[in-house]
């Protein structure tokens, strides 16, 4: 989430959209992995209380 907000400001420090699409390839292949048990379940560690409220300004918060 952060690189993609950067890349909607237009930063410019790095590739943002790049660094997004890396980190959503990850969390795809990191999730499979999980799921076929030859990644510890432990690993699947996303915040996902900052979800429970559709209140995102708690999420906007944990990213700066």
């Amino acid at each position: 989430m952060r690189h993609l907000i950067k890349f909607a400001l237009n930063w410019k420090d790095e590739n943002h959209l790049d660094q997004a699409a890396w980190n959503i390839l990850c969390l795809i292949e990191t999730k499979e992995r999980i799921e076929m048990n030859l990644l510890p379940k432990e690993l699947d560690d996303l915040p996902s209380e900052f979800f429970k409220d559709n209140d995102f300004s708690k999420i906007m918060h944990f990213w700066k």
